[in-house]
């Protein structure tokens, strides 16, 4: 049989903001004509581990994975929401531990 067709659409929480030409990356929970961080922005299952320190995009490459991850688990996870959560929680945790290594510089 012929597979569904699917559309994907991506929208954000009022938080997306463009990076000023010539700067690679933000600094801190408040840039200049953004809307600052708050705890659900950073505590939130699909934020990158430096959101909040310095971010750009690798941030939202993060973020975006994190999201297909879910998007994924969710059809894979048959038992439910909380199989969901963890499994993303440990994703991200692990991400975090990643993130304070050797390559993290690089």
């Amino acid at each position: 049989g012929q597979l569904p067709s699917w559309n994907l659409r991506v929208g954000d929480f009022g938080l997306a903001a463009q990076l000023p030409e010539n700067v690679k990356e933000f600094e801190g929970l408040q840039a200049e004509g953004c809307t600052a961080l708050d705890e659900s922005a950073l505590g939130s299952l699909y934020s990158a581990p430096e959101l909040g320190k310095r971010y750009g995009l690798p941030a939202d490459a993060f973020s975006m994975g994190m999201t297909l991850l879910a998007l994924w688990l969710a059809g894979v996870c048959k038992g439910g929401s909380d199989e969901l959560v963890g499994v993303t929680e440990a994703a991200k945790a692990e991400a975090e531990v990643a993130s304070s290594g050797p390559l993290a510089a690089l």
